[in-house]
């Protein structure tokens, strides 16, 4: 009867249909932020801007590029050479 009387509690907690799960109380939402004041200045022109002129960070992701090509490109090279020496090697013996 024990277990009747649980099925029937948990029926009332999820809704009409058994199969529901149980409700769950919400929890809180946090405290929302303030709006920013009106009276705050917009950036100078005087900073300069991390994405623009030489040196920046953009410049500084290029030349990480360009170095990683020419990277692969060697080792593409060094790797080809190597093949060939092998397949030498291999024609000879």
């Amino acid at each position: 009867m024990r277990a009747a009387e649980a099925a029937a509690i948990t029926r009332d907690e999820a809704g009409s249909n058994p199969l529901d799960p149980p409700r769950q109380p919400r929890e809180k939402a946090p405290p929302r932020r303030e709006p920013p004041k009106a009276g705050r200045e917009a950036p100078s022109e005087s900073q300069p801007s991390r994405s623009l002129g030489p040196g920046s960070l953009e410049d500084l992701a290029w030349a990480g590029v360009a170095v990683t090509a020419e990277a692969a490109t060697l080792g593409v090279r060094l790797l080809g050479r190597a093949v060939e020496a092998a397949k030498r090697a291999t024609e000879r013996s």
